[in-house]
């Protein structure tokens, strides 16, 4: 199906940035990060070998960061977030909290025989989990990508796989019945409670939004989606922007079609941004400096500095090389 995607944004001289949906904004992803069991704290997905510390690029233990509990021989679906095709196949491995080996769960084509489409589009495996107990342990996710260099995405779950299963394998979304599994709580489905539905009905996503089926192959598959005027959870929040008048604003067409317009608001001393884009997946607005002025350098693309845990990039000290 296809749509047309608006996106507006006020940007302050001061660079707080405030982005309101019109027709169904959708924040930038990129590369893999595992969906379940859920990556660990923070759930980048553009960690990789080039870029970044192994085992992970990012370490274990910071405060908040989700544990899932899995049942020992248990069968699990693993899922994972993939934006766009990696060239390449992957590799799926249980390791200690030490980070040493325990065993590889899976092997998807080695990078030298996965080369359909169908390989490079995959974003779930069915995994046989070990009969031992396995506490404070990871689950690693190796995605091949040769475009990237031929690097390596890789993606970490902290996992307790358990054989005496209690309420905690159901992802606190439902309750465990011996002999039954879990018992899901409402929007909520999947084996341990692992997946989730914006909405059920229309009546979920408020009056001024619709419950469609958008036939994913990932969840959740039921979204709301806005009317004009509205956006965020339930589609409960008022824009002010109601209608665009193009007239005033500076344009740029990006491509056949993308259309950028702008203008600054000299009253409140703003930018206003609007993409206005023809197509059927989502899009986004990005903001970075053109040059590297006073105190912005590369350093603004790096990590996060975790103060008490090791480094998550190799060259945090420097800024050189950093991310996106």
């Amino acid at each position: 199906m296809t749509a047309i995607a608006i996106s507006y944004a006020k940007v302050v001289f001061v660079a707080t940035v405030v982005l309101l949906n019109l027709l169904g904004f959708h924040v930038v992803e990129a590369h893999v990060k595992l969906t379940f069991p859920t990556a660990r704290k923070y759930d980048l997905d553009f960690l990789d070998s080039k870029r970044t510390v192994p085992p992970c690029g990012m370490p274990a233990g910071i405060p908040g960061s989700p544990v899932t509990t899995l049942i020992a021989g248990s069968t699990i679906n693993a899922t994972w977030h993939l934006a766009y095709p990696n060239k390449g196949g992957y590799t799926i491995e249980l390791r200690a909290s030490n980070n040493d080996l325990i065993q590889v769960l899976h092997i998807y084509k080695p990078r030298a025989e996965a080369s359909t489409e169908a390989d490079y589009l995959r974003t779930h495996q069915t995994l046989v989990l070990p009969a031992k107990e396995c506490i404070h342990c990871l689950i690693r996710l190796l995605r091949d990508a040769e475009e990237w260099d031929n690097s390596t995405q890789w993606s970490c779950a902290d996992v307790d796989i358990k054989q005496v299963p209690t309420d905690e394998v159901c992802s606190g979304h439902g309750t465990y019945q011996l002999n039954m599994g879990c018992s899901c709580h409402i929007s909520f489905s999947g084996k341990y409670c692992q997946y989730r539905d914006e909405c059920r009905a229309d009546f979920d996503c408020g009056p001024h939004g619709k419950c469609i089926d958008t036939q994913s192959s990932s969840y959740p598959k039921l979204k709301c989606f806005c009317g004009n005027g509205w956006f965020g959870e339930h589609c409960a929040t008022e824009s002010p922007v109601k209608e665009i008048n193009h007239c005033r604003h500076t344009h740029r067409m990006l491509t056949d079609a993308a259309n950028l317009y702008w203008r600054i608001i000299r009253d409140t001393q703003e930018i206003e941004i609007i993409l206005h884009v023809v197509g059927s997946s989502w899009i986004a607005l990005g903001w970075r400096p053109d040059d590297a002025v006073g105190d912005i350098t590369s350093k603004c693309r790096s990590f996060p500095n975790l103060p008490n845990y090791p480094r998550t990039h190799p060259d945090t000290s420097t800024g050189e090389n950093g991310n996106h």
